[in-house]
């Protein structure tokens, strides 16, 4: 297997701790595969980091990696959602919020989802937009500017084309009812 860096791209720069996204191209037998990771520092983990295990598909051996814990990736994107509110153009946030909240909704903790968007929010100085939530779903909903980036999204990106705008709002006000509401 072969990595190539393809480029260096600074990110966050107007959080206190930026940090790096890495563009690579990976090629395995002939096969090549685009790859970008995110690094970065600083950022509020509720209430901690955890290890997951991952199995290796060409190898009898697991790997494992420490991360964010899935209540804190989706705190993140509630509040990129309500913070930016119809500015957002990240329709890949909103697909992320909708395809876990359909996948792990049941396993996520409320009280752990609830604390790691008003850690994130607070970080952010954004814990008095999270009071609007609800107006802001209904503004994102309703504005035909965002309607028109998530027909765009589906038109990228295949596992998107069926999920209406509306399926994928009404996915982001249950997470956030469920357990984000501040």
């Amino acid at each position: 297997m072969e990595f190539q860096v393809k480029r260096l791209l600074e990110i966050m720069e107007e959080a206190e701790y930026p940090g790096v996204r890495v563009s690579m191209e990976t090629t395995f037998d002939g096969v090549r595969t685009p790859l970008k990771i995110d690094i970065s520092t600083g950022d509020v983990i509720t209430p901690r980091e955890v290890r997951y295990s991952f199995k290796l598909m060409l190898e009898d051996r697991s790997i494992e990696v420490w991360a964010y814990n899935l209540e804190t990736v989706l705190a993140e994107k509630l509040e990129t959602v309500i913070s930016r509110n119809v500015t957002n153009t990240r329709m890949r946030d909103f697909y992320d919020i909708h395809i876990l909240q359909q996948l792990h909704g049941e396993s996520l903790s409320s009280s752990v989802l609830r604390d790691a968007l008003a850690a994130t929010a607070t970080k952010r100085g954004t814990l008095e937009q999270m009071k609007d939530a609800a107006a802001v779903f209904d503004e994102v909903e309703e504005n035909p500017v965002m309607a028109k980036l998530w027909q765009s999204y589906q038109k990228n990106y295949s596992y998107a084309a069926d999920l209406s705008w509306h399926t994928v709002m009404d996915s982001v006000r249950v997470l956030y009812a469920e357990g984000g509401s501040l």
